[in-house]
Formats: C-alpha cells, structure tokens, sequence
C-alpha cells in the first residue's frame, strides 16, 4: 500500500503561466511549481479558499501581454499592493487550513519573504 506524498512546505508566489505555489514534498526537497487546484489534490483545502487563490492568481496573469511582457503587471500602485495584501491574507488563511508541520511562506514580488507560523 502506497502513500500520498506529504507536503513538507509551501510558497505562495507568482510567476506568469505558472503556480502560485511552489510545494517541497518529504523526500525531495526542492520544490516544484503547483496550480491551485493541484496543490487542493495534495493538501486537504476550503472550495472557497481554492476559488480565492485563483481569482487571485488570475487577476495578475489576465495582464500578461505576450507582446510586451515588460509591461505586464498591474500598473496602478495601489491596485498593486491591494493584490500583494490580498495574496498575504490569502496565505494567513492557508497556513491555517494546512497540517501545522508544513511551512507555508509567501514571497510578494518586490517585497522580503514572510514566514507564517
């Protein structure tokens, strides 16, 4: 009988076409990228969390522009640090849902790694 491989750490950060998590499984630390709904298959999550994190992540790639990619981002500063705080409460709520022994981080562009105990 084989077990689900368990996730040892988690990183909410963004990254055009990719994630927004980056997961370490036990056994192999380095981490690989994870969609919402792949990191909702390895980790027991909230249907509303899982819909938030993609509403989340899809209100920044809805601005890439594959013809410009230096311009992509949002480019209001306060629309922008909405959705970094709104990326920092979202993962306050997944370190509350996810088992305590994981370390769950978020790494806002621009901005120093927070750590959530």
């Amino acid at each position: 009988m084989s077990t689900a491989p368990k996730a040892t750490e988690i990183t909410v950060t963004f990254d055009w076409g990719a994630g927004p998590f980056w997961v370490a499984i036990e056994g192999d630390p380095l981490p690989e990228e994870h969609s919402v709904e792949e990191l909702a298959g390895l980790v027991p999550l909230s249907k509303d969390l899982v819909r938030s994190f993609a509403e989340w992540n899809d209100r920044m790639q809805r601005t890439f522009d594959a013809d410009d990619p230096a311009s992509s981002g949002i480019v209001d500063h306060a629309e922008k640090q909405r959705w970094i705080e709104d990326g920092r409460e979202l993962t306050r709520r997944l370190r509350s849902e996810v088992d305590p022994s994981i370390r769950v981080e978020y790494n806002p562009p621009g901005k120093p790694s927070e750590v959530f105990d």
